[in-house]
């Protein structure tokens, strides 16, 4: 060996018998390796003795200082001479061949060995934003609807990268991205790019984008990733317990709930009515009514400050229900002169608006339905509409109702028979009835019969007026008429009056006189003997009868 300016020129100095030829033995392999690793390039010539020159794309190699403890010969057992090559680097790509050295110092022989290339894969790729490279890992913050343009990069390749792929979480977004690459002839090398563009949302936020770069050097893709913190306003969603669409009623537990999604996150605060509430609110956006009551009742928002600025939601009303109250009535005890109107006021509150029924309180507790309404109007008032009434307002909440009003009808007496014609047989009894009604009391009553005038209580003759007796309705009686041994001239008009201060009227029924026999049916169940006992008969099934023109229907 010697040296030569500085460089070692790589040679084997072998003896071959003088007098076997050297021959080519023929073309070289192709043959590509990883940058890195170790390569060994046989020299098998035919020619003995001499020396050996290595050949790189047809020029002698020599060994610099740098390259001197990676490039080496040595001779194998075989009496091969082998040049080995460690961390094969680009500058060992070419031709490689070898040849015997002649006397004059040429070369000949020569023997293609293999074409080497080294395939230097990219160093680690990374992300860059904005001409910034982004470490591993790092977090981009973006906000929402901005357009992102980000890149993945992989230089100082050998061979340039064909592919590279974005992933979003586990969506596949590389249609939105587009491959570059640079031949960079100081270093022969190529660098590669991938430019993503995505219009940014809030479903990107807190996810990861990878992007996977693949190459041929490589038996698994390399990849690169950045976290997207994604920057929004807030969206409000407000929810209630007891869910939306159960009625709220007065005195009910009832919660409110805001939950605001923004980035950063921001508190929510509740307003009711464009006002900060009156009372402290719990944390984490509820808004509690232990006992909710008709004054809570209300539009309510809900509000946040956030580094956006200030946000509401939309309103909402809520609304509480509650029964129907009297909040007017009317006094508890009204006259009324006989033939004049009168109205009846009664007021009620609550939620949904009550609806009104006016009722006639009868014996035993017993409503008979008159009207409906706020007001009751009775036109032309008679004595018969005298009595008890209540004002009933419901709803479907609940009902309520006034206390019992008294009515009483004043005026001049109204009398009414209750058969304005009777039909008598001669010889036997009749019995005659009038209802009357007074108030003030009558000082005067009387039944005129032919030439007589008897008072109730009186007998004269074969008259006898009966005591009066009540009659349900207030200030008003009935007076009975009987006439025992009817005579034929006891037909006609028989006339009852009664007067007070206010004034008089009276009540006339005809009655008329038959010669018919009674006619008795054997055959029967029973047989009427007495016309009287027929008389008491019909009377004692005459009853009172009720005509319910309303109906009142209380909702519970």
């Amino acid at each position: 060996m010697r040296n030569l300016l500085g460089f070692v020129v790589i040679s084997a100095v072998l003896e071959f018998s003088s007098e076997v030829a050297s021959k080519q033995i023929g073309k070289g392999l192709k043959k590509t390796v990883q940058a890195g690793a170790t390569v060994s390039l046989p020299c098998e010539l035919e020619t003995p003795g001499g020396s050996v020159q290595w050949l790189q794309n047809g020029q002698p190699v020599v060994l610099e200082a740098i390259t001197a403890n990676r490039r080496f010969w040595n001779v194998t057992r075989n009496g091969i001479v082998v040049l080995t090559i460690q961390d094969v680097a680009t500058t060992d790509e070419g031709l490689w061949g070898c040849g015997r050295v002649r006397n004059d110092g040429s070369v000949g022989s020569k023997v293609e060995i293999m074409e080497l290339t080294v395939l230097n894969p990219p160093v680690e790729p990374y992300i860059q934003l904005e001409d910034k490279r982004l470490p591993q890992g790092a977090v981009v913050t973006l906000q929402e609807w901005q357009l992102l343009l980000i890149k993945c990069v992989a230089e100082n390749s050998s061979i340039p990268v064909r592919r590279i792929q974005w992933f979003l979480e586990t969506t596949n977004v590389s249609s939105s991205g587009e491959l570059f690459t640079e031949y960079l002839p100081g270093n022969k090398t190529y660098r590669s790019w991938s430019l993503l563009s995505l219009n940014i949302t809030r479903a990107f936020n807190k996810k990861e984008l990878v992007s996977f770069v693949f190459h041929e050097a490589w038996i698994q893709p390399v990849t690169a990733s950045v976290s997207l913190n994604v920057l929004y306003g807030p969206t409000f969603s407000i929810s209630r317990e007891p869910g939306f669409g159960i009625p709220i009623v007065e005195s009910m537990a009832v919660s409110l709930k805001c939950d605001v999604e923004a980035n950063p996150l921001s508190d929510p605060l509740w307003q009711k009515d464009q006002s900060p509430l009156p009372f402290d609110v719990s944390s984490g956006g509820y808004l509690n009514f232990t006992s909710i009551s008709r004054k809570d009742a209300g539009w309510y928002k809900c509000t946040t400050k956030h580094l956006f600025g200030f946000f509401t939601s939309f309103g909402y009303f809520l609304n509480v229900r509650y029964g129907a109250e009297i909040i007017k009535e009317p006094p508890k005890r009204v006259q009324a002169e006989r033939g004049s109107s009168l109205d009846l006021e009664c007021q009620a509150d609550g939620k949904p608006v009550p609806s009104y029924c006016w009722a006639r309180v009868r014996d035993a507790g017993r409503m008979e339905g008159v009207g409906s309404g706020k007001n009751l109007r009775l036109d032309r008032v008679h004595y018969e509409d005298a009595g008890h009434y209540k004002c009933i307002a419901s709803n479907s909440v609940g009902y309520k109702q006034t206390r019992d009003i008294q009515v009483d009808v004043k005026g001049r007496p109204e009398a009414m028979p209750l058969n304005k014609t009777l039909l008598a047989i001669a010889g036997r009894s009749a019995l005659l009835f009038v209802h009357y009604c007074s108030n003030p009391r009558p000082y005067r009553a009387h039944w005129i019969v032919r030439h007589l005038a008897i008072s109730p209580g009186e007998k004269r003759l074969r008259y006898n007026a009966h005591n009066v007796t009540l009659l349900e309705t207030p200030n008003c009686f009935q007076a009975a008429l009987k006439i025992s041994n009817v005579f034929p001239e006891d037909g006609g008009e028989i006339l009852f009056f009664v007067k007070n201060k206010k004034g008089i009227d009276d009540a006339v029924i005809l009655l008329n006189i038959t010669q018919a026999s009674l006619s008795i049916s054997v055959g029967s169940t029973t047989i009427w003997r007495d016309q009287d006992d027929v008389l008491l008969f019909i009377i004692s099934l005459i009853t009172v009868a009720w005509a319910e023109s309303f109906s009142c229907f209380l909702v519970s």
